[in-house]
């Protein structure tokens, strides 16, 4: 019996497992790529936050009154307007009249989840 020496090339098996490997492989990286750019722009959404937060610090320390006061701040971030609501609330602290603890926080959504920052100051009011 003599054996039939092939060297043609692949066989329909080899060229279909490649093909598989390949395709897992190409859906591997799309995958992560999507990943990749939502993580990007929960980062880009909470920079901008953080941003408006700043702004509102330093710009809007005349909120020193006790009542909370809410605006909104729409932003363009890859092309499409995102609404930031900000929120600026001041409570007496430290046992002092003049002295206020002045609280911004900045909420949005993405992707239909509620995300928010917030960050805090003392104020003299006697100062301003």
């Amino acid at each position: 019996m003599e054996r039939i020496k092939s060297d043609d090339g692949f066989s329909l098996v080899e060229v279909l497992v490649a093909l598989v490997v390949l395709i897992v492989v190409i859906l591997a990286l799309v995958f992560s790529s999507i990943t990749s750019l939502s993580y990007s722009t929960q980062n880009l959404l909470r920079d901008e936050a953080v941003r408006i937060a700043t702004e509102f610090v330093e710009g809007n320390l005349n909120c020193t009154h006790s009542n909370a006061t809410s605006s909104i701040v729409i932003r363009r971030i890859r092309n499409a307007e995102i609404a930031y609501n900000v929120t600026c609330a001041s409570q007496q602290c430290c046992g002092l009249e003049d002295v206020r603890k002045v609280t911004v926080t900045v909420s949005w959504s993405y992707k239909g989840q509620l995300y928010s920052y917030s960050t805090e100051t003392i104020v003299d009011i006697n100062q301003w």
